[in-house]
């Protein structure tokens, strides 16, 4: 007669788990999912280190990572408003590495709207396409 419990029964021991994907080899067993979930989580992020709100835009073929905007310094708002974009990435970029790819891309001034362009979007600042304040514009007389 078989002392054991039913319900201990149930349970599989890690032992059973990976017997049984001998039986099906396609299938990743308990153990696998398991440390799959845990690399996920432990993942280093491009943005690690970063504060928070920071975001990647793309720049050509790389991407930088941009501070939030109220973490930049105010000589930042003015070097973009008269067009100097690379005091303002010296000022604006995460990291130095960021900076870096700045002045190594030399990108062109399509380059640079694009980037804005999706900086606008990735931070949720682009402006709405059907907005009265730029439909209002768009008139004639």
């Amino acid at each position: 007669m078989d002392d054991q419990n039913p319900e201990q029964a149930a349970i599989p021991t890690p032992h059973d788990l990976l017997a049984a994907t001998d039986d099906h080899p396609d299938k990743p067993n308990t153990l696998q999912l398991v440390q799959a979930e845990v690399e996920q989580e432990t993942a280093k992020s491009p943005l690690d280190g970063c504060p928070p709100g920071t975001v990647l835009v793309p720049l050509g073929d790389r991407e930088v990572a941009v501070l939030p905007d109220g973490k930049w310094p105010n000589s930042a708002n003015e070097d973009m408003v008269i067009g100097l974009y690379g005091r303002w990435a010296q000022k604006a970029l995460a990291r130095d590495e960021d900076v870096d790819t700045w002045f190594e891309m030399d990108a062109d001034n399509d380059m640079v709207t694009q980037f804005f362009i999706d900086w606008a979007k990735a931070t949720g600042r682009a402006p709405k396409a059907n907005s009265k304040r730029g439909a209002s514009r768009l008139r004639t007389a």
